[in-house]
């Protein structure tokens, strides 16, 4: 605990002094402290028990360096205290999430650093966040992280392009591990045409290779938008069912062989879309529908097969130490199944409460997100989440040991 708080110190200081030496600086410094709760019961994992204590300290600032540039900083530090499993030790760290500058001449604007963001239009999936997804679902988060970057944009009366050489950062997980970085370049093209907006984007990755997509918002009236996005991803890894040939042993002999079930595949050529609609009422409140696909999940017959396996067992060996290892691998990616559904109710005020619902019909587990935030002052926010992931026994969520999720907190800026 002793390196916390100097730490946090530092950079409270850092970000209110800097902003005295630079030109029209305006720091923004937020602090955060959660408590987190999780409990399940996963027929992998056995029983999940989780307390965390969470503190967060978020700087973003900006400043002016002339009449036509400016740097861009943003960093969370932040540390964990976990109350279970006993024995677990604190952490802490200091994640650096932008980090550029920028220039602007005439039509055009340069940057180059680390940066984030955001092309898609959508809530849940968002296959056009190509370089720094963020989770929409998380209960907490602390300042999304960016990617290095180099970008050139220019400007017109009602469109834009943008071209840019990036670091791609891979959300899948190969047995546990993170893949490496790669590197790639990239075009966007925006127009806005009276009620409709639509981009497209091509890129090429070493790795990834061709990735080539687009987006369109349609807005019908003041309270109603119709939204959507696809991509189309030349190289991409995904997670496979071993079907391993039991037709030679004799009965029962393959459930008490300890071997891997799931392994991690290359594939070529997978589609990603999403699409919905964006309501909102007069009263301020805000309906999100979206269904999505995504062609780099499991496929359904390779939870239908997990399924399976652990029904078998259930009323015969247990499951082994390799084989439960190995199944989890069809947790790893982005997207737990192909095909989801989601619903998103949320309003704005003093009192802002959301209701999120996601529903995966390849394994019937539904997702129950409820969060509301009050408004003290400016400056002083009170937040409680809860999520309860429902579903039978053998849904995707519940083999992985997801029940109950509850955090509640508050924030400060100063």
């Amino acid at each position: 605990m002793s390196l916390w708080y100097p730490m946090m110190a530092l950079v409270v200081s850092c970000g209110l002094s800097c902003s005295t030496s630079v030109q029209a600086a305006q720091p923004d410094v937020q602090y955060r402290l959660f408590g987190s709760s999780a409990t399940g019961d996963s027929l992998l994992r056995g029983p999940q028990r989780q307390q965390l204590l969470l503190q967060t300290l978020d700087l973003q600032w900006q400043s002016q360096l002339g009449a036509n540039q400016q740097f861009q900083l943003a960093s969370t530090l932040w540390r964990t205290d976990p109350q279970q499993p006993a024995g677990a030790t604190s952490a802490q760290k200091l994640e650096l999430s932008e980090a550029y500058w920028n220039i602007d001449a005439g039509n055009w604007s340069f940057s180059a650093g680390t940066r984030k963001r955001d092309f898609d239009v959508n809530y849940g999936l968002r296959p056009l966040d190509l370089f720094s997804p963020t989770d929409t679902l998380a209960l907490y988060t602390v300042v999304a992280p960016g990617v290095w970057q180099a970008a050139a944009d220019w400007f017109g009366a009602d469109n834009a392009w943008t071209l840019l050489c990036n670091q791609t950062e891979q959300v899948f997980r190969r047995y546990g591990q993170t893949l490496p970085a790669s590197t790639g370049c990239g075009a966007r093209y925006y127009q806005q045409a009276g009620d409709l907006e639509w981009q497209a984007l091509a890129h090429y990755d070493e790795d990834i290779g061709w990735r080539v997509g687009a987006s369109q918002v349609w807005v019908i009236n003041e309270g109603l938008a119709l939204q959507g996005s696809l991509l189309w991803q030349q190289h991409y890894w995904t997670n496979q069912w071993i079907q391993w040939p039991t037709s030679s042993l004799p009965p029962g002999i393959g459930m008490r062989i300890d071997r891997p079930l799931a392994d991690a595949v290359q594939q070529q050529g997978a589609w990603q879309l999403s699409t919905g609609l964006n309501y909102t009422a007069a009263a301020g409140w805000n309906l999100i529908l979206e269904y999505s696909y995504d062609g780099q999940a499991s496929a359904d017959r390779d939870w239908q097969a997990l399924q399976h396996m652990l029904q078998q067992r259930l009323q015969g060996p247990a499951v082994q130490t390799l084989e439960r290892q190995s199944s989890l691998q069809l947790f790893s990616g982005r997207q737990l199944t192909r095909q989801q559904w989601l619903l998103h109710l949320r309003a704005e005020g003093d009192w802002q409460p959301s209701l999120t619902l996601l529903y995966q019909p390849a394994v019937t587990a539904l997702l129950i997100s409820g969060a509301v935030s009050y408004s003290v002052s400016d400056q002083f926010k009170i937040n409680l989440g809860i999520k309860h992931f429902a579903g039978p026994a053998d849904s995707s969520f519940r083999l992985l040991g997801k029940k109950h999720e509850v955090v509640a907190g508050a924030q400060y800026a100063f």
